[in-house]
């Protein structure tokens, strides 16, 4: 039974991660691109906006460009037929090699043995691993069957006072002025303050008696 394997898009950068597909034989790690000069064709459906079809199909130029002996079929599918065309496919034994899933099927289709488990990938490739965990879906522990192709956040809420306090701006609303995570993580550390007033770094802090904290995702790990 072949196996479809989850994608992790970045569309701002312009690059994709594509593995092989499973078949009945042991298939080869899911970080081993084709070395020679024969062409693979790797099939890759998605959803989406017209805007990202656009952008999904110049990422997929840029990396066919970037790797000449990898094709990829781009096959864009309307979210209201997305289940029901993957569904067909399986029941068919041919589905895309790569693709979005949809969080209400994923962990479900990876449990019956339809979707690839990325774990050793992601742990042992340094940008994957680097990412936050709350990025990657797991259909059980250790199990990791992709990543989110566009997290996000809509809505964030913060304590004026405490920044006002702290001698800190407030988080600019402006998405060209947006913090990047170590600006983030800086300000976040700045607003830690133990039970007597000292800060992450400072001396004497307490971790354990914490009166306004950050709380810093931890990496993803093997386990």
């Amino acid at each position: 039974m072949r196996k479809l394997l989850t994608v992790l898009l970045w569309l701002t950068v312009g690059a994709i991660l594509l593995g092989a597909c499973q078949g009945a034989a042991p298939a080869p790690p899911p970080t081993a691109l084709p070395t020679s000069e024969a062409v693979v064709t790797l099939r890759f459906t998605y959803w989406g906006s017209p805007i990202e079809k656009a952008a999904v199909e110049q990422t997929v130029r840029a990396f066919e460009a970037a790797n000449p002996n990898i094709k990829v079929e781009a096959q864009h599918i309307p979210n209201a037929e997305y289940i029901a065309k993957l569904s067909a496919m399986f029941a068919a034994g041919k589905p895309p090699d790569i693709g979005y899933l949809f969080e209400t099927h994923a962990a479900l289709w990876a449990s019956g043995g339809k979707v690839r488990d990325l774990t050793d990938l992601v742990t042992n490739d340094p940008e994957l691993a680097a990412r936050l965990p709350e990025t990657y879906y797991y259909y059980a522990p250790g199990k990791t069957i992709g990543a989110s192709t566009s997290p996000q956040v809509t809505v964030m809420f913060y304590n004026k006072d405490l920044f006002q306090q702290a001698g800190l701006p407030n988080p600019p609303s402006d998405p060209e002025e947006a913090w990047a995570w170590d600006e983030f993580l800086a300000v976040a550390r700045q607003l830690t303050t133990d039970t007597e007033g000292r800060r992450p770094g400072e001396p004497g802090f307490d971790p354990g008696s914490i009166k306004t904290y950050h709380r810093k995702p931890s990496r993803p790990s093997s386990a």
